[in-house]
């Protein structure tokens, strides 16, 4: 029986975990037998009780001896070990135990801004610590193995498996929109990366145009004070929602205003509910909208007003956007995803 070891920080909403979950659900249909083992998680993290019910699930923290047993149980495993700090404790482990597991990296970040030195010097180690131990690695988007080969990262056994989609979405579900009105829609936590900064400059221009309509935003770590006093009143903040996509199928569009991204799950979210987009190049963005139809890069604040106001103006016909929604659903079926892991953790 093929084993497989996954490896991770936690179990939490992020997404990755989800992408964790959605394979560990794939991998146990295919009767591979799983271990996943966070390094910093606990039973309270949100897709513990989905992956345990599919697989053996160990929190270091809690129960190390369990992660020393299940090393020298299945010495001939594979080990995917997600993001740094996963990749870190899947080597330490390796070594501690002395065991002879194939280890996978699977690397999530895309971007590292100027002022990340330690960072950078650490990568400048991660690149070359893979070099010598010629280590397959998995990148979650295209921008991500660009930005990790300009630090020496191996190349001889590495590749692009993007996310499409990882979360499970109840398409046919509620036709009533959860919103009073008319709106527009952004979908994210507050983090500069986000381009908050952008949304709020182009809501100001857009709002006090079209009366009839609202901004809402869905994400965690907004608060009123943020919101420019002149379109307070018709800014709406929803925290995190585990309804999503009600919100998608009666949104005039959704914005996407982020500086930096890797793979951006929102905007397959989006499109597989078919719903017009608007968005900066950021990470994989071009080439997600590059076949959808309803999806439209702008590369200016400008251009970016100018093309949700003609959706304001002439929004899209449910026809078009069931049309549309149909098509990205298939394009971005997770199981293209599954199987491009499972041929390169298996080959």
């Amino acid at each position: 029986m093929k084993t497989l070891i996954h490896i991770i920080p936690t179990l939490e909403n992020g997404g990755a975990e989800t992408v964790l979950t959605r394979l560990v659900e794939e991998f146990s249909i295919d009767q591979v037998e799983q271990i996943v083992i966070t390094t910093q998680g606990s039973k309270q993290d949100f897709n513990h009780a989905q992956v345990a019910s599919c697989c053996t699930v160990i929190h270091a923290k809690k129960d190390f001896l369990a992660v020393k047993e299940v090393f020298q149980r299945h010495p001939q495993a594979k080990v995917l070990a997600w993001m740094y700090k996963g990749i870190l404790k899947a080597h330490q482990w390796k070594g501690t135990f002395k065991t002879a597991q194939k280890i996978i990296w699977n690397i999530r970040r895309s971007h590292f801004r100027a002022q990340q030195i330690y960072q950078k010097v650490s990568l400048l180690v991660f690149g070359l610590c893979s070099q010598i131990m010629k280590t397959p690695i998995v990148y979650c988007a295209h921008q991500a193995k660009k930005a990790h080969n300009r630090f020496g990262f191996y190349k001889g056994r590495s590749r692009v498996i993007q996310n499409r989609l990882a979360k499970k979405l109840q398409l046919d579900s509620i036709d009533n929109s959860p919103i009073e009105g008319k709106y527009i829609l952004y979908i994210g936590r507050y983090n500069h990366a986000k381009g908050p900064d952008r949304l709020l400059e182009i809501a100001q221009k857009l709002l006090p145009k079209n009366p009839l309509y609202s901004l809402i935003i869905a994400g965690s770590g907004w608060t009123n004070e943020m919101i420019p006093h002149i379109i307070k009143e018709r800014t709406v903040l929803l925290g995190n929602v585990k309804e999503i996509v009600p919100l998608y199928l009666h949104a005039t569009a959704l914005l996407f205003t982020s500086y930096t991204e890797g793979y951006p799950n929102v905007l397959v979210e989006a499109a597989v509910c078919g719903t017009p987009i608007v968005g900066f190049t950021a990470g994989d963005s071009p080439s997600i909208l590059a076949d959808y139809s309803l999806g439209y890069i702008v590369a200016s604040k400008q251009s970016f007003c100018a093309q949700l106001q003609q959706l304001i103006d002439q929004p899209m016909a449910s026809e078009v956007r069931g049309t549309a929604a149909k098509k990205a659903l298939h394009h971005f079926d997770f199981k293209q995803t599954y199987q491009a892991y499972h041929d390169f953790i298996f080959p």
